[in-house]
């Protein structure tokens, strides 16, 4: 279910306090409105009424959709990832038990949380697109040596029929942008089944950028 609870909030720009909802866990199923707050990252953010500054939450959030039968938790912390990866662990062998299969992720930022949640709707297996993205990343560090860009992030079909959008980032600025097709998204899947099983990572349910590259290493 979705959970939220009242906070007092003091502006870091002019120091107003104001009360307001902050979320800690949404259930898209529950609450379908909520979802689009998470798609646009505005569930994590706070715009204050008097000078109208807007700063970010940073809290523990956990995303559930049981339609898709889908989890994803965002910790703000090294502590809140070790609670999240021990609690996930508990609920995934009590769903086991009955029989019930449940995709689970951690993520570090809400931006990857809000990206996930956009690939789960648009039918993706967000693995595939991050190995899509860790090959497309290191294409650009060749081709483009001078550009740099601290992240790749997925936005979606760009237009009905094309192909799907990668912007590179240097912090806040895009810099430029690329497109992968379904057709390239089926081959790197096609390779996701040979290499995805041979992944080890650090923590079992965070599937990012460093898990990707390491499906390259043979």
């Amino acid at each position: 279910m979705s959970v939220s609870k009242e906070m007092t909030i003091t502006c870091p720009n002019c120091g107003k306090k104001t009360k307001t909802i902050v979320y800690n866990a949404v259930d898209a199923t529950r609450n379908p409105e909520l979802k689009e707050s998470v798609l646009d990252g505005t569930i994590f953010r706070f715009q204050c009424p008097g000078c109208h500054d807007v700063a970010r939450l940073n809290q523990d959030f956990v995303y559930s959709d049981p339609n898709r039968k889908l989890m994803i938790a965002y910790a703000c912390t090294e502590q809140s990832v070790a609670d999240m990866e021990a609690e996930i662990t508990r609920t995934k062998e009590q769903y086991s038990a009955m029989g019930i299969a449940v995709s689970y992720r951690i993520t570090r930022d809400a931006q990857s949380l809000s990206e996930k949640v956009l690939m789960a709707e648009d039918g993706f297996d967000d693995r595939v697109i991050e190995v899509i993205k860790a090959a497309y990343a290191q294409e650009a560090r060749e081709q483009n040596p001078d550009t740099p860009f601290t992240r790749v992030q997925y936005i979606s079909q760009a237009t009905k029929g094309a192909g799907y959008d990668l912007v590179f980032t240097n912090g806040d600025e895009p810099v430029f942008s690329a497109q992968f097709t379904r057709a390239d998204y089926d081959r790197f899947a096609a390779f996701g089944k040979e290499q995805f099983p041979k992944t080890e990572h650090a923590h079992p349910y965070i599937v990012d950028e460093e898990w990707a590259r390491e499906c390259f290493v043979e």
